[in-house]
């Protein structure tokens, strides 16, 4: 039997899909429609669990897997735009259960965000702080009409793919 060395594309790939699949789940929603986190013994969605486990009985195939598991948190949208609280439940529940079979939705989605921000900030080369810090110098230029500086600040953040939006509290900023 040969032995299956993956490529740093299809890591790069799989590492993409994961990502968008954690972005994707709604469980502070479902969490808000059902009152709170499930309860660990509660009753799941039988069907989505065994899909799941169909697609990784068929030798690993994480790619159909991951697709069970965005037509779960696609039907579970469904649930909680239709109102369906108990299916909504349901479903977050067995979500979380089969998601933790791949390493996926373990996290809340405040640490998830945090996590995905330093992340990039790692591939920019800036830190946080050197990020406050230029923010702070454009509200400053901006405070004393110095327009062209400001513009040049967001201009340089935007280029390391940091995104600024201005508010009525602020600026606030991301990762691209």
């Amino acid at each position: 039997m040969d032995t299956v060395v993956p490529s740093e594309s299809s890591e790069v790939a799989i590492t993409a899909s994961f990502s968008r699949t954690r972005k994707r789940c709604t469980k502070p929603r479902a969490d808000a429609a059902a009152g709170g986190p499930p309860e660990p013994d509660g009753p799941g969605d039988e069907g989505l669990a065994a899909r799941f486990r169909e697609a990784m009985d068929d030798d690993c195939n994480t790619p159909r897997a991951l697709g069970v598991i965005f037509d779960g948190v696609r039907e579970l949208n469904r649930a909680l735009d239709a109102g369906r609280a108990g299916a909504a439940a349901g479903l977050r529940r067995t979500l979380g259960t089969v998601g933790a079979v791949l390493g996926l939705l373990e996290e809340t989605p405040a640490a998830f965000l945090d996590a995905q921000k330093t992340s990039g900030l790692a591939d920019g080369g800036l830190s946080s702080e050197e990020i406050e810090a230029m923010v702070a110098e454009r509200a400053a230029a901006r405070a004393a009409r110095d327009f062209g500086r400001a513009d040049a600040i967001r201009d340089r953040l935007a280029g390391q793919g940091i995104v600024l939006k201005d508010g009525p509290e602020g600026t606030t900023w991301s990762v691209q």
